[in-house]
């Protein structure tokens, strides 16, 4: 039945999340994740996506704001530290060859900038064993 595929899918997403927090802990860093442009826009701690990062060492340098989708600048991240400034796919597309050069300027060649699935990093539900992979994948290539 659908409560039965429901409830297996929810136990594998538990069972990954508990894999994720017992194994030795991740590197930390800072973070800010760009989830629009235009203006530019991020996430606090109280979302999804925040979660997720933080099960692969993100620590949100927009974590403590009020609007759980804040609007902020690209200077304002780089005051804060964010070490790495993840651009999502969804829900603004966000691509390298659209705007690799762009985020390069703002955001300085030097810090990491990543352009990640959105699908993965984004959407709960079904697609969260995916974020989770993400993450296991994200713990073991972050170096900042």
């Amino acid at each position: 039945t659908e409560a039965e595929a429901a409830d297996a899918l929810a136990q594998r997403i538990e069972r990954d999340i508990a894999a994720l927090a017992a194994a030795p802990a991740p590197r930390p860093f800072t973070y800010a994740c760009w989830i629009w442009k235009d203006p530019w826009m991020t996430v606090s701690d109280d979302t999804y996506v925040a979660d997720l990062l933080r099960l692969a060492g993100g620590i949100n340098v927009f974590g403590r704001e009020d609007n759980r989708y804040p609007t902020a600048s690209p200077a304002a991240a780089l005051a804060r530290g964010a070490q790495v400034h993840f651009f999502p796919s969804e829900p603004y597309p966000f691509r390298p060859e659209k705007h690799e050069e762009l985020t390069a300027d703002l955001f300085g060649r030097g810090l990491v900038r990543l352009f990640v699935d959105g699908d993965d990093y984004c959407w709960h539900g079904a697609r969260t064993l995916d974020g989770l992979a993400a993450m296991r994948t994200l713990r073991e290539t972050i170096g900042v």
